[in-house]
């Protein structure tokens, strides 16, 4: 995909999940005479800050743009003006392929289906996380399953006072354990396999990464 004086940057924040994730390659152009619609995703610097955003427009009126992102049905809490704004997200690499980013009217229905995703999400945690907390907090499925079908690899960074520890489930990282803060931090709905003692026992006690069972 060729664009004319397009910008190139990576996304570090998971905010637009699916559109972006991160590790994304993302690609913008600048609107120039173009007129900034309700559904694009743009990448701005907001007032009083150095950080880039990549959000995607709910509404403009009279130069005053408002955003949001995917993982809230909230309005991002600032107004945002044209000079603000670096330009359009309109492709996005991901494994060698490059992906439209849709905007405008298409971009309006993908805010939609998002909005209602998240609401059928905490929905389903209403019902649902009175049973997940009781069996993650009473019975870690991992330590019933059979070897062979936990494959699970372990990162550890070594660094100047202390480590951290990084677990992943195929290409889904699981845990982060910081060994400033002493606890495991582990994802929904993961918890269901594993506890903070069951991955302290498997991944902290031998100081040979290569010793842990579950290490493939």
């Amino acid at each position: 995909m060729s664009t004319p004086a397009s910008g190139i940057i990576f996304c570090r924040y998971n905010s637009m999940v699916p559109t972006i994730r991160p590790s994304d390659k993302l690609k913008f152009i600048p609107y120039e005479k173009r007129p900034i619609k309700v559904g694009d995703v743009i990448v701005f610097i907001p007032k009083g800050t150095q950080r880039k955003i990549i959000h995607r427009v709910v509404s403009v009126d009279k130069g005053r743009i408002r955003t949001k992102c995917n993982r809230t049905m909230r309005v991002d809490p600032y107004n945002i003006g044209v000079g603000d704004v670096l330009g359009q997200a309109i492709a996005v690499e991901r494994r060698g392929r490059w992906h439209r980013i849709p905007g405008g009217l298409i971009g309006r229905m993908c805010t939609i289906r998002a909005d209602v995703i998240l609401l059928l999400k905490r929905c389903a945690e209403v019902f649902l996380r009175p049973g997940y907390l009781y069996i993650s907090r009473n019975f870690a499925l991992l330590k019933y399953l059979p070897k062979r079908l936990v494959k699970m690899k372990a990162l550890y960074f070594k660094r100047q006072d202390n480590f951290e520890v990084q677990l992943f489930f195929g290409r889904l990282r699981v845990a982060i354990y910081h060994s400033e803060t002493n606890y495991w931090k582990i994802k929904a709905p993961f918890k269901l396999l594993a506890n903070d003692e069951i991955l302290s026992s498997l991944y902290l006690s031998d100081p040979d990464p290569q010793a842990s069972p579950f290490l493939s």
